[in-house]
């Protein structure tokens, strides 16, 4: 059982992460009282959930978030986006690293993902969390790490060229050298282990059987993607589901 009533905020990653363990049956909110709450139900949280909705709030013009959606459901995802970050220089290496990541949900998870964001004090925050295999058992499929272990395999996962043997190796590795270069924040975590970035070091987090990622990304610092990669986006970012790479 959770109490909205504990929280004073609450950010996408967690969000995401309490999503899963709502719809799975595993936690169960007992009160919507509270800011946070009231938050939770305009980014359509309950909705998500399948719970009732007892708020029943207007969306307010300057709420500068996109809701719980499905990984699945592309479309919503980078419409809300584009409308989010309209005209700004970023956007475009926002979108590439948000395929990287709906891609590894869809070719690597054999799970359910969710995403979630805001731009909020001139950052843009954007958590993906599935509740799939898992970075190790996703790795061990390529022979060559079969052997590795949990913490290990979350590190390999963030170098360049490392696959399960699907896909190119970029995603991880690409949307962690963006987010360096930016001076932003960046979390991975699966198993029993997270990274982040600032400050870079690996750390024992409660389990969580998938993997989750979370970015914060400093609209003040620009990073242009082909640059900070060394490598030319090989697809035009989607305008809908059947434009995906994946």
């Amino acid at each position: 059982l959770i109490s909205l009533r504990a929280f004073s905020f609450i950010h996408p990653l967690a969000i995401g992460l309490l999503a899963h363990r709502v719809r799975s049956g595993n936690v169960k909110i007992t009160d919507q009282d509270g800011d946070v709450s009231t938050f939770l139900s305009r980014v359509g949280f309950f909705k998500y959930c399948g719970i009732p909705d007892l708020h029943q709030v207007p969306r307010p013009s300057n709420l500068r978030t996109f809701e719980v959606r499905s990984t699945g459901d592309v479309d919503e995802v980078f419409s809300k986006l584009r409308a989010l970050l309209k005209g700004d220089q970023s956007l475009r290496t926002i979108e590439l690293i948000l395929v990287e990541l709906l891609g590894n949900v869809d070719l690597h998870s054999q799970g359910e993902g969710i995403v979630v964001g805001q731009v909020i004090k001139n950052k843009v925050e954007i958590a993906v969390v599935d509740n799939g295999i898992g970075i190790l058992a996703s790795l061990k499929q390529n022979p060559d790490y079969s052997t590795v272990n949990e913490h290990v395999a979350l590190l390999l996962s963030l170098q360049k060229g490392v696959t399960a043997g699907t896909g190119r190796g970029w995603g991880l590795w690409s949307a962690y050298e963006v987010l360096r270069q930016n001076g932003g924040e960046f979390v991975i975590g699966s198993g029993d282990f997270r990274y982040s970035l600032q400050p870079s070091k690996v750390t024992r987090f409660p389990r969580w059987t998938g993997t989750y990622v979370e970015l914060k990304y400093d609209l003040g610092r620009p990073v242009e993607y082909t640059q900070a990669t060394g490598m030319a986006a090989s697809y035009q970012v989607p305008k809908d589901e059947d434009d995906l790479p994946f």
